[in-house]
């Protein structure tokens, strides 16, 4: 075979190679679109996913850091049906103190409750679930707000649409994306099921600098409060964990009454 044969040969050798591996990289990119997905696209897909809801129910964990120290966990469940039905309880034991409350609404108002008082009527929900928001440890924010697409809680808003994608991961035994996001000393990270679209995870980190301002701010204001311009321990970071979540469930009316509550 002369030079040139051969040079010819070689060269139409490595176009069929490269057009095999092409083939064959584009078949495994087309056969798992999944990973290719952008924040934006998971982001939209969640969103849907929420939106084809009739009803939720889930158990979750909350943990807490301030700076080093740890704030003692708390537990809840959440129930969820469209229109408007929800009921998020909580238990948090404190040591010196056991903090338990709900919110719930089973069509005949908006409700909250704090360990043994009295039950509370607001407004609407937003009022409810965002007075229970704190105590709950976030639970009666992240879920309820994103199934409802609530101003208040909903982790699927404007700014998650620019966030960044991180490498995956499993919570628990769920293959999760994982998608984070800071704004102004604020980081969220959400734990997006591949499977599911579902939230599993939602991790909230606040930085010692922006409470610090946050807290000159409100003594600036409020020169009666100087107290609150002492500077913070550190770093606030809350775990919030969803596990046990049941897309669709057959929930009754009695699901969302007030707990304990004769039936």
């Amino acid at each position: 075979m002369t030079f040139s044969k051969l040079k010819c040969a070689l060269t139409i050798t490595s176009v069929v190679l490269a057009t095999a591996a092409t083939a064959i990289t584009g078949s495994a990119q087309s056969s798992n679109p999944a990973n290719q997905l952008t924040a934006p696209e998971i982001v939209a897909k969640s969103e849907a996913a929420y939106a084809a809801l009739t009803s939720y129910r889930d158990e979750g964990k909350t943990q807490a850091m301030i700076g080093e120290t740890a704030v003692p966990p708390s537990t809840f469940t959440i129930a969820l049906a469209r229109p408007g039905l929800y009921r998020i309880s909580w238990d948090q034991d404190m040591g010196f103190f056991h903090q338990t409350g709900s919110a719930w609404s089973a069509g005949d108002g908006d409700y909250l409750k704090m360990g043994g008082g009295a039950s509370a009527k607001n407004a609407d929900r937003e009022g409810a679930l965002g007075g229970a928001t704190g105590i709950s440890g976030g639970a009666a924010a992240s879920v309820p707000g994103t199934f409802f697409k609530m101003n208040w809680g909903n982790q699927l808003g404007r700014p998650m649409m620019s966030a960044e994608r991180k490498s995956d991961e499993k919570i628990g035994d769920v293959d999760c994306y994982v998608l984070s996001q800071t704004i102004a000393g604020r980081t969220k990270i959400l734990w997006i099921g591949k499977s599911d679209f579902l939230i599993h995870q939602v991790e909230n980190d606040t930085s010692s600098a922006e409470l610090q301002e946050t807290l000159d701010a409100q003594a600036k204001a409020h020169p009666e409060f100087q107290a609150l311009a002492q500077r913070p321990a550190g770093d606030i970071k809350s775990i919030e964990t969803h596990f046990n979540i049941v897309p669709n469930p057959p929930l009754a009316k009695a699901d969302f009454a007030e707990p304990g509550a004769p039936q």
